[in-house]
C-alpha cells in the first residue's frame, strides 16, 4: 500500500482538513482492511475485540461498542458495496455500484491482452491499467 498526502477542501472552498492518514490500496483486501484500521483506529479500539459480522436474528439495539459489519445480496443487484458510518442523526456512505455485467467482462478482456508476451510474475490491475504502486 502506498501512503500519499493531500488536503480537503469542501465545495465552498472554506473548510480545509488534512487527513491523518491516506492510502491508496493496492487491491480490494487492502480496502478492507484500510477501512477496518481506520474505523478502529477512529474509535480507539482493537477492531477484532469489537466487530460482530452477522446479527443471526437478534433484534433491538447492538451492544455499546460493537462494530457491525453486514452483507446482503438479491434482486437483481450486480454488484454494490456500500460503507455506512453513522452517527447520532446523520450517516456517510461510501459507495460503489455496477449495474452491468459487462464491465467485468470488458475488464477481464483487457487484462488478458495486456498480459500477452509479459513474463511470468504477480500483476495486479494497478498494472494493467497503467498506476504505479
Amino acid at each position: 500500500m502506498r501512503l500519499v498526502s493531500a488536503t480537503f477542501v469542501n465545495w465552498a472552498g472554506n473548510q480545509r482538513c488534512a487527513p491523518a492518514r491516506r492510502i491508496s490500496p493496492a487491491s480490494e483486501v487492502e480496502v478492507q482492511a484500510a477501512v477496518r484500521d481506520a474505523i478502529a483506529a477512529g474509535r480507539g479500539v482493537d477492531y477484532d475485540a469489537v466487530k460482530r459480522h452477522t446479527r443471526d436474528g437478534d433484534v433491538g439495539p447492538r451492544v455499546r461498542g460493537e462494530i457491525g459489519v453486514q452483507s446482503l445480496r438479491g434482486g437483481d443487484v450486480i454488484g454494490e458495496h456500500v460503507a455506512y458510518f453513522f452517527g447520532a442523526a446523520e450517516r456517510i456512505e461510501i459507495a460503489h455500484r455496477a449495474t452491468s455485467r459487462s464491465m467485468f467482462a470488458v475488464g477481464a478482456l483487457r487484462a488478458a491482452t495486456w498480459i500477452v508476451g509479459k513474463p511470468p510474475g504477480r500483476y495486479t490491475m494497478l498494472d494493467v491499467l497503467g498506476f504505479e504502486p
